[in-house]
């Protein structure tokens, strides 16, 4: 028997559901007078018995096709005319069929309109069922056209964009593969493919227990990887890889590869993971390329190695010799010169001229070859002198060397041109000997010009490093021989016509050089030569 409930046991089942309040008759024409009046919405009538005609159309319908009310409602097929030409046949048949049956056939269309001026707009007319109303009307229906322009210009481009997106990803030479949230791999672009040697039926939806059947991914030294360290569940895991390799082999064939994967996951708006996205490239060869240039490196170094310490024992030899020699001929030289000079001064009244001349010619000769060996041992010592770098006075220095060539200069009128120095960085005693040797150079190949004029100073190259010189109006030289000038034991002058054993240039080129500089000459037979020289990378910019 059906009880009824006590008055209070309805509050018990929760709050009444709220009840929206009524429009009154002005609210609902209101309403209804905003919604005709929209400018995206045509709000349509048409009478479908005993004939097609249109009963009424809202007045965005002239701002949309282009055509006066007043005209549609005197031919109610000019609608129709507005239709592109590609869409007016299916527009034509849907119309129809929802005019002859309206209870059973929808009219819902999309379209584009041709408007007077040419342009183009993308419309959705929706037909709705008879109005029942009243008897009279059973034949009369509505519907709404809405301009859909924008959206459908935004769904084309976005199709447009997708289309050109398959193209880039499907011509890439990179491998691409996108896999689900859980590690399934989706989609592989052909060039992932190719890579792995797979075709797509294999390829697409593989779970990561097939992966890992199919797979093997190791590092580079060869081992396993476990399968949490391999590319696609590190990114599931929100993990981002940066061009990070892995040795990659397969299972059912022989093949391995070397792989670079990059690659993240991809979250929504909310921050849940939506798919992963895998980029790997075979880096196979380029792998194999450092490798054998590593082996190739690592013999060079070997070799290198094995030729320096044989280098190094050959001047330790050489060293050794000279020093041997040099020990060796002294004594003979100085008992040479020695008892030719006894020979003179105790007996030489009893020789006759020509017996005193050839004593004087071999003190002479003996005498250049002991300049000659001390030469030899500066330039040999050289090699073997520590470099000290510190903070040079130019101006002092060349001076310094000046004073030191006194003796050359004895006698001798010289014009000296002193210009700018600047301080510069390097070995006090060696930067001495350079000057000393170039000047000194200078000073001895003026000794036959009428007026001797010596000019040093400095200059900036184009590299900004400090470049000073020597130039003086002597003897010069041709410069189709400026090879020869650095050479030990070169000379472009014969011996009578100025004194000298070849070396003082070669020391001054082996001092430049330790410093990590250049020297460099310019001359002319009869107007005098220059000798520039730099420092190395230590000397630019000093101030």
């Amino acid at each position: 028997m059906k009880q009824s409930l006590p008055p209070h046991a309805s509050a018990r089942r929760g709050p009444a559901p709220v009840q929206g309040t009524p429009l009154s008759m002005q609210e609902m024409a209101d309403l209804f007078t905003q919604f005709v009046a929209a400018e995206r919405h045509v709000l349509w009538v048409i009478d479908t018995q005993p004939r097609e005609q249109v009963h009424y159309v809202s007045p965005a319908f002239e701002s949309l096709w282009g055509l006066s009310a007043q005209a549609l409602y005197a031919d109610s097929r000019l609608w129709l005319d507005r239709v592109h030409p590609d869409d007016r046949d299916r527009v034509t048949t849907a119309f129809a069929c929802w005019v002859a049956s309206p209870l059973t056939t929808c009219f819902d269309v999309e379209y584009r309109l041709v408007r007077p001026d040419g342009s183009q707009r993308w419309v959705h007319s929706l037909g709705h069922p008879p109005l029942a109303s009243a008897t009279h009307h059973v034949g009369r229906c509505t519907g709404i056209t809405e301009d859909i322009t924008a959206r459908k210009l935004s769904d084309l481009a976005l199709v447009d964009s997708q289309r050109r997106l398959a193209a880039v990803v499907a011509n890439m030479t990179e491998g691409l593969i996108i896999a689900s949230p859980e590690g399934v791999l989706r989609e592989w672009n052909p060039a992932a493919l190719a890579q792995h040697e797979l075709d797509r039926v294999v390829a697409d939806g593989m779970t990561p227990a097939k992966v890992s059947a199919l797979f093997d991914v190791c590092n580079l030294a060869g081992e396993r990887l476990p399968l949490r360290r391999w590319p696609i569940p590190r990114l599931v895991a929100g993990e981002v890889l940066k061009q990070e390799d892995f040795l990659v082999r397969r299972t059912d064939i022989d093949w391995q590869r070397v792989m670079s994967c990059s690659g993240s996951r991809v979250d929504d708006a909310q921050g849940r993971p939506e798919f992963v996205l895998l980029q790997c490239s075979d880096v196979t060869e380029r792998r194999r390329t450092e490798q054998e240039v590593v082996r190739l490196n690592s013999e060079l170094e070997k070799r290198v190695a094995e030729r320096t310490a044989e280098l190094q024992e050959a001047v330790k030899e050489i060293e050794a010799f000279s020093y041997s020699v040099s020990h060796d001929l002294r004594a003979p030289l100085r008992a040479l010169d020695g008892f030719s000079q006894v020979l003179l001064e105790e007996h030489g009244r009893l020789l006759p001229d020509e017996g005193r001349r050839y004593l004087g010619i071999i003190r002479s000769t003996a005498q250049k070859m002991g300049h000659l060996i001390d030469d030899l041992l500066a330039f040999s010592r050289l090699g073997r002198q520590a470099l000290t770098r510190r903070r040079v006075n130019s101006l002092q220095l060349v001076g310094s060397a000046f004073d030191s060539l006194a003796a050359q200069r004895e006698g001798r009128q010289i014009e000296w041109r002193l210009g700018e120095l600047p301080d510069c960085n390097g070995d006090l005693a060696l930067l001495r000997q350079v000057w000393i040797n170039l000047l000194g150079n200078a000073i001895k190949y003026t000794s036959q010009s009428p007026k001797a004029i010596i000019e040093v100073g400095s200059q900036r190259t184009a590299d900004g490093a400090t470049e000073f010189f020597v130039r003086d109006n002597g003897a010069g030289f041709d410069m189709q021989y400026v090879h020869k000038l650095f050479g030990v034991f070169e000379r472009l002058h014969r011996s009578d016509e100025f004194e000298g054993t070849g070396v003082g240039l070669a020391i001054v080129q082996r001092i430049v050089q330790r410093h990590g500089g250049v020297v460099r000459a310019e001359g002319e037979v009869g107007r005098g030569a220059t000798f520039f020289f730099t420092l190395g990378e230590d000397d630019k910019g000093l101030e």
